[in-house]
């Protein structure tokens, strides 16, 4: 029997299996791992699972359908009840033998909204097979905080998500860039794979976490307002713009990203080319600087996702402040200090903290949002979490502020 787990990281692991070897979780020895489960994460550079040496994999890397027989979600991992979350659900799903199941941690009702995290009604309301008038559920509550996803009477309908875009055209984007880079400059030495396909998987899954994020913190600050205009300037090749465009939890009319980095432009347009059918002309995409936005429309929302954080403190004010001209009356702006990707979760973050602050104060009150939940944070408030690795990396957010998500809105 081949059994996986995926962990948000190495560290995570043992507190991430114990979870599951644990007999106040499986006490009927329904949903226990075997011990020579194979652990995956999504940024180990041994990504071929099949060398069967015991090192750690990566849960990006293809897996032949049909090969695995059940998939343990640690607690560790991201648990976002949003469109990507559920799309990454489906390409799990493929995976699995016919007989298979995916056996992932849920919060009750309460805990579940709180975090914007997974719970069993919202499992259900996505995964529910039906056949005429019946409907066979996929989910199965196997004990407190735990369930398993099983493919019932036919396929959960297709999610219109940035995930499935990466799951499906992962290999023909690696292809594209290795032949654009050898036929840029043959006498360069080549690219090297590996590295290439780390990269993209880096700035892809980081979009799960951000984008369930910023769909909570529109929620709060500006509620059911419909056709949003969103501008984004994160170096992720459009992929948060499009993920808040498609998402059925807020009404986004347009969206327009601002990605710096030229050689992104070939996964823009292959992006933008993959949702025409759902965006139409709704996606716009420039290779612009930061410092090089005019910010010429009226936006309801910009975010700065880890792109101020190699600009001077002079520089981030003259930014800001021609946002926050270009941001409609009860807009939102917020920040994210540097690239999610490049955050290491298991270490205090030395941010440029206290200066954001200093420079957003001057706009109006801040508000701050956790990395790990979709929460806001509130002194002496306590945010739990099945993880205690996680729950303590929250409390210290909440002391520290450090690597937070920061929102101002215009009055």
């Amino acid at each position: 029997m081949i059994q996986v787990a995926l962990h948000l990281e190495e560290i995570s692991i043992d507190e991430d299996l114990e979870y599951y070897f644990s007999e106040a979780r499986d006490k009927h020895d329904h949903v226990r791992p075997n011990k020579d489960i194979h652990s995956l994460t999504p940024d180990s550079a041994h990504i071929n699972l099949q060398d069967g040496d015991g090192r750690i994999g990566n849960f990006l890397y293809p897996v032949t359908p049909n090969t695995l027989d059940r998939i343990y979600i640690g607690i560790s991992l991201p648990l976002f009840a949003n469109n990507w979350g559920a799309a990454f659900l489906i390409q799990l799903l493929k995976t699995l033998k016919p007989n298979g199941a995916i056996v992932l941690p849920v919060y009750a009702e309460g805990q579940a909204a709180e975090k914007g995290y997974w719970s069993r009604s919202s499992l259900e309301n996505i995964f529910l097979s039906r056949s005429r008038w019946k409907g066979i559920s996929n989910i199965s509550a196997e004990n407190d905080g735990v369930m398993s996803l099983r493919v019932g009477r036919k396929w959960p309908e297709r999610i219109a998500s940035t995930a499935e875009w990466f799951y499906q055209e992962r290999a023909n984007l690696l292809l594209d860039q290795l032949i654009s880079a050898e036929q840029h400059d043959r006498a360069a030495s080549q690219p090297d794979p590996k590295s290439i396909f780390l990269a993209s998987c880096a700035v892809s899954w980081s979009n799960y976490p951000v984008s369930a994020i910023v769909e909570r913190i529109i929620q709060d600050c500006i509620g059911q307002r419909h056709n949003l205009s969103i501008c984004d300037t994160s170096a992720d090749y459009g992929q948060l713009a499009m993920e808040l465009l498609l998402s059925p939890y807020i009404s986004v009319a347009n969206a327009v990203n601002h990605d710096p980095e030229p050689s992104h432009r070939r996964k823009t347009r292959s992006l933008a080319s993959y949702f025409l059918p759902e965006i139409g002309d709704r996606f716009r995409s420039q290779c612009l600087n930061i410092e090089q936005i005019i910010f010429e429309d009226r936006y309801d929302v910009i975010s700065f996702i880890g792109s101020l954080a190699e600009e001077s403190a002079t520089q981030q004010q003259v930014i800001l402040e021609r946002a926050w001209k270009a941001l409609k009356p009860g807009g939102v702006m917020l920040v994210l200090e540097r690239p999610f990707q490049e955050v290491d979760h298991s270490q205090v973050i030395g941010s440029k903290g206290q200066a954001l602050d200093e420079l957003l104060g001057q706009f109006g009150a801040i508000r701050y949002y956790s990395r790990y939940v979709a929460s806001e944070l509130e002194r002496g408030v306590e945010i739990s979490h099945y993880s205690k690795q996680i729950e303590n990396a929250i409390k210290q957010e909440n002391e520290t502020h450090d690597g937070v998500f920061r929102v101002v809105t215009k009055s």
